[in-house]
């Protein structure tokens, strides 16, 4: 019986990583699928939230969803945080009560994939939004109607 090489799976590891997926992937592991990829579409949701803040107040933003920039462009800061709070914890709630289902574990994933999609815009726009900041206020964009600044 000899030791196994660094990097070099043996059949029982082959097997334990079968057996694991097997188990993770059941339906009976579905609600814990289900609550861990809300919690991570809760946390880049909040994060959407703080970046949305930062920029409606400070240099504008394009705010795609009406309803959001209708909010921002009548309401305050914390009627944004509030909408955004409301809405993550209605849907997230729906889902949390369907966690065993199978259609609330595809609306978890697809919650989850626009959420992390979202992110990686948000790091593409801020990467950029720096540069160019200064020019923003000069160009046509201030003239889109989806165009929001808000003041603290």
């Amino acid at each position: 019986m000899g030791l196994a090489q660094p990097g070099v799976s043996t059949p029982h590891d082959v097997q334990g990583w079968r057996r694991t997926w097997t188990v993770a992937t059941s339906p009976e592991c579905r609600g814990l699928r289900v609550v861990i990829l809300l919690f991570a579409t809760f946390l880049m949701g909040v994060a959407d939230l703080a970046l949305t803040l930062t920029y409606v107040t400070s240099i504008g933003m394009v705010e795609l969803n009406p309803l959001a920039r209708y909010i921002m462009e009548h309401g305050s800061v914390q009627a944004v945080a509030l909408f955004k709070f409301g809405a993550m914890t209605v849907n997230g709630g729906i889902l949390y009560i369907f966690r065993r289902r199978r259609i609330a574990e595809i609306a978890a994933w697809i919650c989850f994939l626009v959420m992390a999609g979202l992110s990686i815009k948000w790091g593409l726009y801020a990467s950029h939004m720096s540069s160019f900041a200064s020019e923003l206020h000069e160009t046509m964009i201030v003239d889109d109607a989806r165009f929001v600044m808000m003041s603290e």
